[in-house]
């Protein structure tokens, strides 16, 4: 590897959790970028609670009305823990970006199959159509910068390449740090349908400045300029 690029093995024994080895373009995108999917979290969540509110007023039972007063109660308990551990996902997802052999099965979501299907109750699956349909629209959507960005950060990682492609703002991933982040939450299906709702529209539909940004970061450090594809 060029010395230009920036990167370097990783010492043997080096621990994980230490950022060294992140090339210098790497740790630029990371600190860009997380700050405005973190604003972007707070908006969702914001939008959130503004819906369960509308709801509730509309609420035809007082059962009704009280699942959504308590889901919003859960969530602004909650809240900050949420937007805390989506924060230190993204920073693990830069850190140790799934695509590797070891990491590849861990904390993604799953794709449901007909084989599947009697190993998840009816919630688990519906959580899970839901959240496969988000990231295969965001993916069409973003198919282009997607592309780019996972090209440049590919070239930028040590131990991957093109067969082992990386991109740590991949909708799955960020599908997965949601979904994680908000695992403690004791509400219900509907409650969490809502919430996965909003995310689409509030997060990953804004996905693509996000990463149009991490690209221009990329170009101006030299990290493949002239991308082309067809």
């Amino acid at each position: 590897m060029s010395e230009q690029s920036g990167i370097h093995p990783v010492p043997p024994g080096q621990g994980r959790h230490d950022d060294s080895f992140l090339p210098e373009a790497i740790r630029e995108v990371r600190g860009t970028v997380t700050p405005g999917l973190c604003d972007l979290l707070g908006g969702t969540l914001d939008a959130i609670d503004d819906a369960l509110f509308e709801l509730a007023n509309g609420a035809r039972s007082n059962n009704e009305q009280n699942r959504y007063f308590e889901t919003m109660r859960e969530i602004r308990i909650k809240r900050k823990g949420i937007e805390k551990q989506f924060r230190e996902a993204l920073a693990n997802l830069f850190r140790n970006p799934p695509g590797s052999d070891a990491e590849e099965t861990q904390d993604q979501p799953q794709s449901v199959d007909a084989d599947s299907l009697s190993l998840v109750d009816n919630d688990d699956l519906e959580e899970q159509v839901a959240i496969n349909a988000m990231i295969t629209k965001a993916t069409v959507s973003f198919q282009g910068p997607l592309l780019q960005l996972q090209t440049r950060l590919t070239a930028l990682y040590p131990d991957h390449d093109s067969e082992h492609p990386v991109n740590p703002l991949a909708p799955e991933h960020l599908c997965g740090a949601f979904r994680d982040a908000c695992s403690d939450l004791d509400i219900q299906i509907r409650e969490r349908l809502i919430l996965l709702k909003h995310f689409d529209r509030y997060l990953l539909a804004s996905l693509g400045i996000v990463l149009d940004e991490a690209n221009r970061i990329l170009i101006q450090a030299g990290v493949i300029p002239d991308f082309r594809y067809e």
